[in-house]
């Protein structure tokens, strides 16, 4: 891919930075709700959300005291309560995804009580490939548990293997030591469909916990 290109050497630039910079590195964890944005006009009481889960490794690199620059990869799951392009009324439809994403973000940081809190603003863009795709049905007139049906995402398939978008997000940090314990809320903005045939976006709201370590 041709964004990939620009992307990497990006990454590149900011690995290299030199070793004597203030580089935090962390992991967070939370809740994702998780659509789809469709081209279509859906019933005033379709479920359109699904909940899921996200985990990931941060590493900062601090431009000063209030600016820095850094690397997020993780795991996040995605989806939407309906398959692209098939809106059932009977049953409840699934589309679970699972991704290995790689944003980059700058983060504009505001201290608080002497340097001892902080809220924090984040923006960033980057890219997910998706490792694994779901379907899952269950009828809303019995007790019957879900059908869940793996999905290909190997070439051919109806799914695109690579995601990109924008990523945005605010926070609360407070300092244990040198240390830091962050709550956070994020927005991802997919640019890309999902499925090849359809308008079909991601759109996910995250709320995690995190935890820093300055070296």
């Amino acid at each position: 891919m041709k964004i990939l290109k620009p992307f990497l050497a990006l990454l590149f630039c900011f690995l290299t930075l030199q070793l004597t910079a203030q580089i935090s590195l962390g992991i967070k964890g939370g809740y994702v709700r998780a659509w789809e944005q469709y081209n279509l006009v859906l019933p005033d009481d379709a479920k359109i959300h699904v909940n899921r889960f996200q985990v990931s490794a941060l590493a900062y690199y601090q431009v000063n005291n209030y600016v820095s620059l850094g690397v997020e990869p993780g795991f996040t799951q995605r989806g939407a309560a309906c398959v692209p392009g098939f809106i059932l009324f009977r049953d409840e439809v699934k589309l679970l995804l699972n991704y290995l994403e790689l944003p980059l973000m700058i983060s504009v940081n505001v201290p608080l009580c002497e340097d001892k809190m902080e809220v924090f603003g984040k923006l960033g863009f980057g890219t997910a490939r998706v490792i694994a795709a779901f379907r899952e049905e269950s009828s809303q007139l019995g007790d019957e548990p879900p059908i869940r049906t793996r999905l290909n995402t190997s070439f051919p398939s109806i799914f695109r293997r690579w995601d990109y978008g924008i990523y945005s997000g605010f926070g609360f940090a407070i300092d244990i030591g040198a240390d830091q314990l962050y709550v956070e809320s994020s927005y991802f903005h997919g640019l890309r469909d999902v499925d090849v045939f359809n308008n079909s976006k991601n759109r996910s709201l995250h709320f995690a916990i995190g935890y820093m370590v300055r070296l």
